[in-house]
């Protein structure tokens, strides 16, 4: 048995026991957590994003459009997804000219925390925020 099935079969056992509320549902908070970038030698800190966001990114990336632009929709997933460092979208530019393979590699692990909420390296986070940070909604 697969380690995701595993998992499922345990959940569902488990929902017999603990059914969630629709507070518990409506609160749910952010997940942050640390991640190491070897290749810049140190830590920031990811957050997973809100819906809202990943509309926002989405929209403002131009999906479904003939102006899709995939490397834009990747470096501001990073934007709004690095809680520490605050990047805002002024950072944009200058991301896309970083080595492609940080890029990457960040992405990944941000898509890891979105997909899972956890990926087993950081701890839960009490903050939720829709926004990369004030300076980038107030150039909109």
């Amino acid at each position: 048995m697969s380690g995701n099935s595993a998992k499922i079969q345990q959940l569902r056992q488990e929902d017999e026991q603990k059914r969630l509320s629709r507070a518990e549902i409506l609160t749910a908070r952010i997940t942050e957590e640390p991640y190491f970038i070897e290749a810049l030698g140190g830590t920031v800190l990811l957050k997973s994003l809100t819906h809202r966001q990943r509309a926002e990114i989405r929209s403002k990336s131009g999906v479904g459009t003939p102006q899709y632009d995939e490397s834009y929709l990747e470096v501001l997933s990073i934007v709004y997804s690095v809680a520490d460092p605050k990047l805002t979208e002024e950072d944009v530019e200058t991301l896309r000219d970083q080595d492609s393979n940080i890029i990457d590699e960040l992405n990944l692990q941000i898509g890891l925390l979105n997909m899972a909420g956890y990926s087993g390296k950081g701890s839960r986070a009490t903050e939720n925020s829709d926004s990369p940070s004030d300076s980038a909604n107030d150039s909109e």
